[in-house]
């Protein structure tokens, strides 16, 4: 049974999806009753800590007591006193270059039933049971070199899952003007070479986008065959909804760098949910031989204006 729903898991996250599965989160449909007790042992006074060496920051109830750090500061341990809440964030270098799906599949190993799935493309939140007694709801973020992890175990009747979720649900990124972005997705270049070979002005990272949509920025002369390279523009689920190009704007019959510009009109498209009311611009390396070796592209993630 548990290898089977590991198996559903990985089919739903390869589609790019959201799993929700049947059974309800402990506490979701009958927190008034069965979590009613356990809501009372949690302070109505709550607390932030902020990471500066990996840039997040999560809130946590004053009941909850930090261990002493450790030596690296990736993160912090906070537990209450009669050690039936667990709360472990923590940050690290993705020196192996997970994506968020690796992560996504070692946290489920961990298991013993899966509640609730919500993957996006950058983060993710899981909820199940890791033991007979014991709940966990863990929340990932898959930055541009690192990745954060907030893991709340704890005892059913020790803490309600609204506050679980309230707790798990506020790690986000933590900007250096103090402004928090809960998802903030990366700049994506295939093979890692296409950050010497095109650089992107506009539109940056996350940036609000309309129609007409002008794309202008640099490339070496090796991006363009006749002066032209192709532009792609997805939705929130990878679906294609424009294409257009860019146009060197000088001699692109050279190694240096000769600027470009574009412009791109589509329809804004709509899901009900301004969760995903974003996707994805792909400016793509002419390629006339057709070897996949002179592949090359540079993905920006962008929001649509609604």
């Amino acid at each position: 049974m548990r290898y089977t729903l590991f198996f559903a898991v990985a089919v739903m996250l390869l589609l790019g999806g959201w799993l929700l599965i049947a059974d309800p989160v402990p506490g979701t449909e009958t927190a008034t009753t069965t979590n009613s007790t356990a809501s009372t042992t949690i302070s109505s006074d709550w607390s932030v800590y902020t990471n500066t060496r990996f840039g997040y920051r999560i809130s946590y109830p004053a009941d909850l007591v930090a261990k002493n750090p450790p030596q690296n500061n990736g993160g912090r341990v906070f537990t209450n006193a009669s050690g039936t809440v667990n709360l472990r964030v923590f940050g690290s270098h993705n020196v192996l270059n997970q994506t968020l799906r690796d992560v996504v599949s070692e946290e489920t190993s961990q298991f013993s039933s899966l509640y609730q799935a919500e993957v996006g493309s950058t983060s993710a939140t899981i909820a199940g049971r890791v033991a007979l007694d014991q709940l966990r709801q863990v929340k990932i973020l898959r930055g541009q070199d690192n990745i954060t992890i907030a893991r709340l175990t704890y005892a059913s009747d020790a803490l309600s899952a609204e506050v679980a979720r309230e707790i798990v649900s506020s790690l986000a990124w933590e900007d250096v003007d103090g402004q928090t972005t809960t998802d903030k997705r990366p700049v994506s270049y295939t093979p890692e070479e296409a950050k010497r070979l095109i650089t992107v002005s506009s539109p940056t990272q996350e940036m609000t986008i309309s129609s007409p949509l002008i794309i202008t920025g640099e490339a070496r002369g090796q991006w363009y065959f006749e002066a032209t390279a192709s532009v792609v523009l997805t939705d929130w689920d990878g679906r294609i909804i424009a294409e257009s190009y860019i146009q060197a704007e000088g001699e692109w019959m050279t190694e240096e760098f000769v600027p470009f510009s574009g412009e791109l009109t589509f329809n804004v498209p709509t899901s009900g949910d301004p969760a995903v009311n974003r996707g994805t611009l792909i400016l793509e390396r002419s390629n006339p031989s057709g070897l996949p070796e002179n592949n090359a592209s540079v993905e920006i993630p962008v929001r649509f204006a609604n």
